[in-house]
């Protein structure tokens, strides 16, 4: 996986071993390739990932509202998520609210079938609710870069 994790979200029970703190640092390395040993059927493995860079929204895929802008979903049977028994992997970047089209945030699914359509409905519903504050608006004043304390 690309990134370090922000959050883990699954159908099927996670590896305590593969948990960061919270007190980690900025973009902390992930423990464990991946934090579960495999999917059950019709399952779902969702992980919000935090990149350092600032990069490009993708140009290709099927466009997609998230966050109030657009953005691009982007598809493969069954490409990276395979290693867990994955059918269906799905990829987006998140716009961030970032006066130029750039994000450090993505979400990664990994869907198992036999039901693929249910899953992938939910997991779209998921993402056109979702709804990322800026940071400086959820710091206090005085945490906010170049004030002081």
């Amino acid at each position: 996986m690309i990134g370090g994790p922000l959050v883990y979200l699954s159908t099927d029970p996670l590896l305590a071993a593969c948990a960061t703190a919270w007190q980690a640092a900025p973009n902390p390395p992930d423990p464990c390739d991946w934090p579960l040993k495999s999917l059950s059927p019709n399952g779902v493995f969702i992980a919000w990932l935090n990149g350092r860079i600032l990069s490009s929204l993708p140009t290709s895929g099927e466009l997609i509202t998230m966050n109030g802008e657009y953005t691009r979903l982007r598809n493969a049977r069954p490409r990276g998520c395979a290693e867990i028994g994955a059918e269906e992997t799905i990829g987006v970047a998140v716009p961030i609210g970032q006066p130029t089209p750039l994000s450090n945030l993505s979400v990664l699914a990994c869907l198992r079938g036999p039901d693929l359509t249910a899953a992938e409905a939910q997991h779209r519903a998921m993402l056109a609710s979702a709804t990322i504050e800026a940071v400086t608006r959820l710091m206090s004043p005085s945490d906010r870069p170049g004030r002081a304390s």
